[in-house]
């Protein structure tokens, strides 16, 4: 078995080329390709332990994911998880892998996979509200995607608002980094806007004059309590894009606009068939894509790693 931590998963990973792969994997899920049962939750608290498997003819995998958001304040990562690939003839568990950067990288590329569709006609400048580490993951990958002018960030943590725009300006050298101090600013300025956060309200003003006109991708919310975007947006939107039929009741981002007729629910679309079908996108400048996640993420994030560890030599072997 192969055991790769955060760093041997990093030097594997080349962003365009994940993000290809979890293209591949929204189209193989739309087309049945891959066993994916619903994901199991069970919740302790504000807590969350998750158990993701799924199935495709040449792998499986199983993730195990702990979700505790005060970690942030103790000054921990919120969220540890593993990854376990399985070779799907014989069933031999091939790899381990560090599972909270699996996930951050996947859902970097699922953020790259949408701004690649839905952002091509929006301007240069992003917004990131969220700084731990699915903001740095998400602003990592759409970067590579999409050549930002400039990427504007906010977080209720002011230590976080520096140490983050550190990290940016030696990654993303050529791009300017601006911080703000109240979301207000971070809309009046981008054109795209990522939130990664775990709020139980939302963090954007409930504002359609600020709203209006732009592309949002949430990554954040994945609990019925949990709440990214106020009542303007799904107003506003015609369509609401997710990455998987479970949001519908896992995300209050897309429960709540459902419960409360903010938007029919045949106005939501999985983002799947809008890749096979593009015709499906309507025309309306105020878009939202909303994603949970779902364990195919993580099997061809997990297969793709391993080819990469495997060719170039990263990971150290363990026999079982």
């Amino acid at each position: 078995m192969l055991i790769l931590n955060e760093t041997m998963i990093g030097n594997a990973i080349e962003y365009k080329e994940l993000t290809n792969c979890i293209e591949k994997a929204f189209i193989h899920y739309e087309d049945q390709k891959c066993l994916i049962p619903e994901r199991f939750h069970l919740n302790f608290g504000n807590n969350t332990l998750l158990v993701m498997p799924a199935y495709e003819p040449t792998h499986f995998c199983t993730k195990l994911v702990t979700v505790n958001p005060e970690n942030n304040k103790k000054g921990k990562t919120s969220i540890h998880g593993t990854v376990i690939l399985n070779d799907s003839e014989t069933g031999q568990p091939i790899a381990l892998m560090n599972g909270a950067t699996v996930t951050a990288a996947r859902t970097g590329a699922i953020g790259s996979v949408a701004v690649r569709h839905l952002g091509k006609d929006y301007g240069d400048t992003l917004g990131i509200i969220g700084l731990g580490t699915q903001g740095f993951y998400q602003a990592l990958f759409v970067s590579e995607e999409k050549k930002f002018r400039k990427v504007v960030i906010w977080d209720k943590n002011t230590e976080r608002l520096i140490e983050f725009t550190s990290l940016l300006k030696a990654i993303l050298p050529y791009t300017e980094i601006e911080t703000v101090t109240k979301v207000e600013h971070l809309l009046e300025m981008s054109n795209i806007v990522i939130c990664a956060t775990t709020s139980d309200k939302p963090v954007l003003p409930d504002n359609e004059q600020l709203i209006k006109d732009k592309l949002y991708i949430g990554v954040g919310s994945f609990k019925p309590n949990m709440r990214e975007f106020p009542d303007a947006l799904p107003k506003l939107c015609s369509q609401i894009i997710i990455d998987t039929e479970t949001a519908i009741h896992e995300s209050g981002d897309i429960a709540y606009p459902i419960e409360h007729n903010l938007i029919e629910r045949d106005n939501i679309i999985p983002f799947g068939k809008l890749l096979k079908n593009p015709k499906l996108l309507d025309n309306n400048k105020t878009r939202f894509f909303k994603t949970v996640g779902m364990a195919v993420f993580d099997l061809y994030a997990a297969k793709y790693i391993y080819a990469m560890a495997i060719k170039n030599g990263h990971g150290f072997t363990l026999n079982l």
